[in-house]
């Protein structure tokens, strides 16, 4: 598979991505080895969106103890770089989740293969 050489989320998903936008047939061994992997791989985000969970958090967090009320420090935290980091991660891991349900049900119907 040619995704292969680049064995990270991101390359899986850059190669499904890719192969679909070209309408080129996926095999059912090609979608269960992607699931495979992203479910391994998707560890390193899920530690990677705790982080950022805990930074917006912390932020906002600052905020309040500098005097800022808490709707004030909702609105300066939604605005920031750390809650949109954060609002990207989780919607990946939604993404990926979907990706891997979608990869096991689509495995299970052999007729797309024939």
């Amino acid at each position: 598979m040619p995704y292969k050489e680049d064995v990270t989320l991101d390359g899986i998903l850059d190669w499904f991505y890719r192969e679909t936008c070209a309408r080129t047939p996926i095999s059912t061994s090609q979608w269960l080895d992607a699931a495979l992997k992203m479910t391994v791989l998707v560890q390193d985000l899920d530690n990677e969106l705790i982080e950022a969970e805990i930074n917006y958090r912390t932020y906002k967090a600052s905020l309040i103890d500098k005097g800022q009320t808490a709707a004030g420090s909702d609105a300066f935290t939604k605005a920031s770089p750390f809650y949109s980091k954060y609002l990207k991660l989780k919607a990946k891991r939604e993404r990926i989740a979907e990706f891997i349900m979608v990869a096991k049900k689509r495995a299970q119907l052999e007729h797309f293969d024939r």
